[in-house]
């Protein structure tokens, strides 16, 4: 932190050193070092980086640090804005899901609103949240935020429209979502596959509740498992396992990292000095 306070005296050139800072905090695991110097006003403008945000709400939820990481997001929205917080915004929902209130479904919801004109919700975050208006018998509001999404059958989509049309009682909505994975003989397709614990729930109800589609849905059931279209994980588990890369991303930074070996030797030899002379 030297060279934070230092940094009028001394010039350094335009590198930031906050986002290695906070993912030193990372690696450390030390989340409550992480948000004390995120929060601390003498570095107020040190940590105002995208990356740095990201990672420090990575390492709260690492800890369950839930009520922390709005605290963090609304800090961050108020001065930076939407389009600062972007894709990120999956972060806020997944803490939400994981609490599974009342309050945090609000807050999520209402963040929802205010950011639907401004970014674009991805299918992860469509998930989250539509999952926990389902916990909290709001499958109507579930659908429509299902219905924003540009993969509409996908995994997660029909898994989660079937939970939704179950809960709603609607049952006629499920067969084809169920249909269109069975009956489907082209082998030149790949069949759709649903998550084990919704074809699971789905069963129980059909077979203890008054259903007029009873025999259609558990034949349709019992084809899902004829045909192993199950998968050995459940929706939350799939929800919540860690982001991958998308392969244009990794392109470009690759691409990036040809650029920085061309970088011209004398500036980082420059740099390097001006390191030295501080330290």
């Amino acid at each position: 932190m030297m060279y934070v306070q230092s940094k009028e005296e001394r010039r350094f050139g335009s590198y930031a050193f906050s986002p290695v800072v906070m993912r030193m905090y990372y690696y450390l695991n030390q989340p409550q070092m992480a948000l004390a110097m995120f929060e601390n006003p003498i570095f107020a403008d040190e940590f105002q980086f995208r990356s740095c945000y990201r990672v420090l709400m990575c390492l709260l939820f690492k800890h369950n640090m839930y009520k922390e990481m709005r605290s963090v997001h609304d800090k961050m929205y108020k001065t930076q804005g939407a389009e600062f917080i972007g894709g990120n915004i999956v972060l806020i929902y997944a803490a939400c899901l994981k609490e599974n209130t009342p309050e945090t479904l609000e807050y999520a919801l209402n963040y929802w609103k205010e950011l639907y004109n401004v970014i674009k919700h991805g299918q992860r975050s469509c998930s989250l949240l539509s999952l926990l208006a389902i916990k909290h018998n709001k499958s109507r509001t579930a659908l429509e935020i299902l219905s924003i999404s540009n993969r509409q059958t996908s995994m997660l989509v029909r898994c989660l429209k079937i939970l939704a049309y179950m809960h709603m009682q609607r049952y006629m909505q499920i067969i084809p979502l169920l249909k269109s994975s069975v009956e489907n003989n082209n082998i030149n397709y790949r069949r759709p596959h649903f998550f084990a614990d919704v074809i699971y729930e789905l069963e129980e109800k059909v077979s203890t509740e008054d259903v007029m589609e009873r025999n259609d849905l558990l034949h349709l059931i019992g084809e899902v498992k004829k045909h192993s279209l199950e998968t050995n994980h459940t929706l939350e588990e799939f929800l919540f396992r860690p982001m991958a890369l998308k392969p244009e991303v990794l392109k470009s930074s690759k691409s990036s990292n040809r650029n920085l070996r061309s970088v011209n030797s004398e500036d980082i030899k420059k740099t390097r000095v001006e390191l030295q002379n501080f330290l």
